[in-house]
């Protein structure tokens, strides 16, 4: 089993909940989840239940880690774990939506050019001090 917070799901040829690149989805019970071919309005809530028009179909395998570092990244934005998954108690499913990623471009490139000022200007300072002791040096040698 492998695990991802991805959640682009679509429809194989047998109706079998699948990620783009074709795996099957898991449900709760370690299964797949086969969507009715005459379903309509197929909604998933925040716990992960799917359910249609005539009612609930499955529900994915939600799950959450103690320790993310025990998740070994395997491609294609899914990881291996290292560890048993814990119930989620905290993780909601939010359909419709694709979740954004953890940073702030804007603040991380001002960072960014503030630690590249800070280096240069410690660069400048030691080549300063390189320049004063060469000079010092050259000084003393001509005397």
């Amino acid at each position: 089993t492998f695990y991802s917070r991805a959640g682009q799901f679509q429809l194989d040829a047998r109706g079998v909940l699948a990620t783009p690149d074709g795996s099957p989805v898991a449900s709760q019970g370690g299964g797949e989840i086969v969507v009715p071919p005459d379903s309509t309005e197929v909604r998933i809530d925040e716990a992960g239940f799917i359910s249609n028009q005539d009612g609930q179909i499955g529900q994915l395998m939600v799950v959450e880690f103690a320790d993310l570092q025990k998740l070994e990244p395997v491609g294609n934005n899914t990881y291996r774990a290292l560890e048993e998954p814990i119930p989620a108690e905290n993780t909601r499913v939010k359909q419709g939506q694709i979740e954004g990623a953890n940073v702030q471009p804007v603040v991380e490139m001002t960072k960014m050019i503030e630690t590249l000022r800070a280096y240069q200007s410690t660069q400048n300072i030691l080549q300063t001090e390189h320049d004063r002791l060469r000079s010092s040096i050259q000084k003393l040698t001509q005397r």
